[in-house]
């Protein structure tokens, strides 16, 4: 008698029951932080919703209220286009400072270009910072002390805005302490471009929304917020956190510190990529995984293991999933079937946040996804990123150390 293949075929079977039940917990997860963002988006302002729609003229007031104030770094191939942007689609009364570094030729050529005569800008060389202080905290201190209107709001060089995203903050500071909104990437030309778009388009609103539902923002989007003048000066300014790499982070503590409410709004903020190659997209992934695990040893344990199970544990299941699926058609069916509910799921999701569907990629989500185990397991045997010109080893805290500057 030939050999029995029962054990066989019995091993496959359990495979199949276990594939199945990953799929199913990773869409019931999925199925719950989408009607949790549902949730939020129905208990958001009905003002500041249809601001998201629409363009409206801000208050003559309020555009001579706001200072835009972008830290300038030169290198980026869209950044004079990204600047020009905003100074041309925004009121004229609206003020910028733009901060660039006194050994920065690049940076510094295009907003002298930009500004020209223009009476709104005011283009700032700075000094280099310390090795242990961050850059753009050290620039923006600067800033601050500069700054004389009553609205301060920070923007990133490769984001821009527009007058909805003013005026929900201008409207939001009158009750909150800190207005922030929502990064989204716009359709990069290169694949590891692409791969970042879709790993911040996919998880933005799936991240910030559903969570106010149970508890305060985390921390902010640090591309674009804006705060009270007088109320940041108050409470030590920029010089208080200037020595943590992670300044989104950071300024989420200086507000709870200060007792102010955060504003997490639904406005979007575009921004533009310039990764090209697998070791800009290597890097960039590292440090955003590095940050997000330091700000999750930071919470409290009932409050990690939230952010575990709903951030961290999906990804996980779905890459185990996808390769248990390899087995048999009953599991690769399954896995197929899983992926359709995912793209219903988020469909919706982005119906809910009014979120363009322009700016996602079915596959290049997919594959996203099943990456995000492999960043986690990097930044848990790695806490040395590399940052400009500079290599640092972040410590818990977020506070950091130069181990190696090229430019040196």
């Amino acid at each position: 008698m030939g050999p029995t293949r029962q054990p066989l075929r019995t091993e496959v079977i359990s495979i199949d029951w276990v594939c199945s039940g990953l799929i199913c917990v990773y869409l019931g997860l999925l199925m719950f932080k989408v009607i949790a963002l549902a949730r939020t988006m129905r208990r958001q302002s009905q003002c500041e919703i249809q601001r998201s729609d629409q363009v409206y003229e801000p208050a003559p007031e309020l555009a001579e209220r706001i200072v835009i104030v972008q830290p300038i770094l030169g290198g980026d191939p869209r950044l004079e286009e990204t600047l020009r942007y905003n100074v041309e689609s925004l009121p004229a009364d609206v003020a910028f400072l733009w901060l660039v570094d006194e050994d920065d030729k690049i940076g510094s050529e295009v907003a002298f270009n930009l500004a020209g005569s223009r009476t709104n800008i005011k283009v700032i060389v700075c000094p280099p910072a310390a090795d242990d202080i961050n850059p753009k905290t050290f620039k923006l201190g600067i800033a601050l002390q500069l700054a004389d209107r009553s609205l301060f709001a920070v923007l990133d060089d490769d984001t821009t805005i527009d007058i909805s995203s003013l005026n929900a903050a201008a409207e939001s500071l009158s009750e909150y302490g800190l207005y922030t909104g929502l990064p989204l990437y716009r359709p990069a030309e290169h694949l590891w471009g692409k791969l970042v778009t879709q790993f911040v388009n996919n998880n933005s609103v799936l991240t910030y929304l559903p969570l106010l539902n149970f508890a305060d923002p985390m921390s902010i989007n640090g591309m674009f917020y804006v705060v009270n003048t007088t109320a940041m000066k108050r409470h030590g300014g920029f010089s208080t956190i200037r020595h943590e790499l992670c300044d989104d982070y950071a300024m989420k503590k200086i507000a709870t510190n200060a007792g102010w409410k955060i504003r997490q709004g639904i406005t979007y903020q575009f921004v533009s990529t310039s990764v090209e190659t697998f070791g800009q997209y290597w890097g960039l992934m590292h440090r955003w995984f590095l940050f997000s695990l330091l700000l999750v040893k930071d919470q409290r344990r009932l409050v990690q293991a939230a952010l575990v199970i709903l951030l961290g544990l999906p990804p996980i299941l779905l890459l185990v999933a996808s390769i248990l699926a390899i087995v048999s058609v009953w599991g690769w069916s399954v896995w197929c079937a899983g992926l359709v509910i995912r793209h219903v799921l988020l469909a919706y999701s982005r119906k809910c946040a009014r979120t363009p569907s322009v700016y996602f990629n079915p596959i290049l989500s997919v594959v996203s996804e099943l990456l995000q185990p492999i960043h986690m397991i990097h930044a848990v045997l790695s806490s040395k990123i590399q940052w400009r010109s500079r290599r640092i080893h972040v410590r818990s805290g977020m506070s950091f150390q130069v181990i190696e500057d090229w430019d040196r």
